[in-house]
């Protein structure tokens, strides 16, 4: 989650540099590349999570390694993750320097448009910003820190903003410990871990699927009313939940969908459009803090929700993870309005 950070910067510079090329509104690229990366990394979670399924045949087959026994499932699930994680931090060593670069050459020259424009802008505006980023010293990061809490005071719209993040953890909280951690448990008994696997893995399944019909619903009705049915899916699942009071009712192969189904619902509009918000209302210039916002307060809400919900009952959790989507309605509501009424409310701060 470090990473964060540097990703809101590079992934605003991306995009204006995109408009750029394109001769699009930075809005509209902020969308299709977050999209993209939504998709991107949804289908790679997708894939992480039907590995250990598929490997389940083997996981009876022991291979002693320094002294103990292991699984060959689980002998090769780690290497396979230690392959992935080694080809990442290669694959970092071959990222651009957006702030550094030089315009693209076959770029055409910047036209008299508005688009163009504020790309420029924020290109020039973000540079010391990303610079800052990627410097990884002590000093940096009470500098962050710093830089997370000014932007509260300077533009208090995160603030509203920090509730649909909040919403999503709590929400994913209880879908793994009340849904998965005991209704899939209870009714599948000896089979309870395949089907929660293949459960987990249907809500990365169908988030991705989602983000080209977020994207192009976001075009027609708009992005308020994309966002704002993803956490109406989130407040369905807590209602769903406090309504099955007596466990799974059969079958349960199909009566256990609907959680899961809601869930990929909330978490496509999260992963995409949501990033695309932030994007857009903060800038290249306050990407960082913005983006580092998103980390904090989901990150918080969901430590809060695992470690209080072993203590809570169905009701209790299902109604914190409804309050907690119904807030967020309301202040991303609220966020909304503040942006449409702030002169340069999106991407550039007067």
């Amino acid at each position: 989650r470090m990473q964060n950070a540097a990703q809101g910067t590079y992934f605003a510079l991306s995009a204006r540099r995109h408009a750029l090329q394109m001769d699009i509104e930075p809005a509209e690229a902020n969308a299709e590349l977050a999209s993209a990366f939504a998709s991107t990394f949804l289908s790679l979670e997708l894939c992480l999570k039907a590995l250990p399924i598929g490997l389940l045949p083997l996981s009876h087959k022991m291979v002693h390694v320094l002294g103990h026994d292991v699984s060959s499932s689980n002998l090769l699930i780690g290497a396979l993750y230690s392959l992935l994680a080694l080809s990442a931090a290669a694959g970092l060593t071959r990222v651009s320097d957006l702030s550094d670069a030089a315009k693209p050459e076959d770029a055409e020259a910047p036209r008299d448009t508005s688009a163009a424009a504020a790309a420029a802008a924020a290109d020039d505006a973000a540079a010391a910003a990303n610079r800052t980023t990627t410097v990884a010293v002590p000093s940096r990061f009470f500098s962050r820190i710093g830089a997370v809490c000014e932007l509260w005071a300077r533009r208090p719209v995160v603030l509203l903003l920090a509730p649909t993040q909040a919403a999503f953890g709590v929400s994913a909280a209880l879908l793994g410990y009340e849904v998965t951690g005991k209704l899939v448990k209870q009714a599948f008994g000896a089979d309870a871990v395949l089907a929660g696997s293949l459960c987990s893995a249907l809500v990365s399944a169908v988030a991705a699927l989602l983000q080209p019909v977020s994207r192009a619903a976001a075009k027609r009705v708009g992005r308020p009313a994309v966002l704002l049915a993803a956490l109406l899916s989130f407040a369905a699942l807590a209602a769903l939940v406090l309504a099955t009071s007596d466990g799974l009712a059969a079958p349960a192969f199909v009566t256990v969908l609907p959680f899961y189904l809601l869930q990929g619902a909330g978490r496509a509009g999260y992963e995409g459009i949501n990033k695309a918000l932030y994007a857009d209302t903060f800038g290249p210039t306050d990407s960082p803090a913005a983006f580092s916002n998103i980390v904090l307060a989901n990150g918080a809400a969901s430590a809060v929700a695992y470690f209080t919900f072993p203590s809570l009952g169905r009701h209790a959790m299902a109604y914190a993870a409804g309050t907690c989507a119904a807030v967020a309605i309301v202040g991303y509501i609220a966020a909304e309005v503040a942006i449409q009424r702030t002169p340069g409310g999106r991407g550039h701060p007067a």
